[in-house]
């Protein structure tokens, strides 16, 4: 059975003629058919043209974001040359340290502290090399160099704990030890199992140095000790001696005047007496002696402040 057409009734106003509109069923399921299909098609666009503005808007947020970390990447490698100029400072201060503690200087491949094995995080796993190699490879090259740093910077508080340990135990050794030029003036003569005399014209042992200087200048302890003799020796006129310990004392001779008693505790530095003339002298200078466990040493190989009138 044929269905009956619809009739669509158009009012445009009150003064104006009713209008009729016969549609068969058919067209207008045609009709919606169309129209479905139009606004599907307007939705879809919609859809699209809204998601491809949400990228354009990310990946303006990415490139900004990417320009923002890549500033902090270059003020991160200044801050690491700065770090790095700064431990290299901090090494040499280590080696001298080392030096005056009695130790090795650290080995260079140890100094290198490399970075590497099973476990080390590698640029090809990195999770951001795919998206961005070059970002990538910076904040690789950014971390790897901080690790350095930090393995560096470990060493080096390490070594200095070494150091450190090594001085304190050494300290009262260290402060035994002849080291400083007793006196100022120029080296007259020098340390000698066989020298002629230059009053006795003879030759014996000179078992010290002489330092010539004007008369009262001050005479000052080559380290620090207990005073154990002062008094007048024959030849050496009037003389001071220190014990150190550890072995060592030193002499001090051809004094004008004695500033120290006998049992006296000094410091290195401490005066002691004035230099002068006295006993077997040509003029005024001070003999000046080291002996260890009873054998005459260099005063020269203890000395680490140059004596003026020595030659380079």
């Amino acid at each position: 059975m044929k269905k009956a057409p619809w009739t669509l009734m158009v009012i445009p106003g009150p003064d104006r003629k009713v209008r009729t509109l016969r549609i068969s069923p058919r067209a207008f399921r045609w009709a919606g058919g169309f129209a479905t299909a139009v606004f599907a098609s307007l939705v879809a666009f919609s859809v699209g043209f809204f998601l491809k503005l949400g990228q354009e808007v990310r990946q303006e947020r990415l490139v900004e974001e990417s320009k923002i970390l890549n500033a902090h990447l270059e003020r991160t490698k200044e801050k690491l040359a700065e770090l790095s100029g700064s431990l290299e400072e901090l090494r040499r201060r280590d080696e001298q340290y080392r030096l005056l503690a009695g130790l090795p200087s650290l080995d260079p491949d140890v100094e290198k502290v490399g970075i590497g094995g099973p476990g080390t995080e590698a640029l090809e796993t990195s999770p951001l090399r795919e998206k961005n190699p070059r970002l990538a490879e910076q904040i690789f090259s950014a971390t790897y160099d901080l690790n350095t740093l930090l393995r560096r910077a470990q060493l080096l508080n390490a070594s200095f704990a070494e150091a450190t340990r090594a001085m304190e135990q050494h300290r009262e050794r260290l402060q035994a030890t002849p080291s400083i030029v007793p006196t100022h003036g120029f080296l007259a003569s020098l340390f000698s199992y066989s020298r002629a005399h230059p009053i006795l014209n003879v030759r014996r042992p000179h078992e010290g140095i002489d330092i010539s200087t004007a008369r009262g200048t001050p005479i000052m302890a080559a380290a620090a000790g207990t005073v154990t003799y002062v008094g007048w020796r024959p030849g050496f006129g009037l003389t001071v001696e220190i014990d150190h310990g550890y072995g060592y004392r030193t002499r001090y001779a051809h004094c004008e005047k004695i500033l120290v008693r006998r049992g006296q505790r000094v410091e290195r530095g401490s005066r002691i007496a004035l230099v002068g003339s006295t006993g077997i002298s040509i003029g005024p200078h001070l003999h000046y002696e080291i002996v260890r466990d009873g054998k005459p040493l260099d005063p020269l190989s203890h000395m680490i402040s140059e004596l003026s009138g020595i030659p380079d």
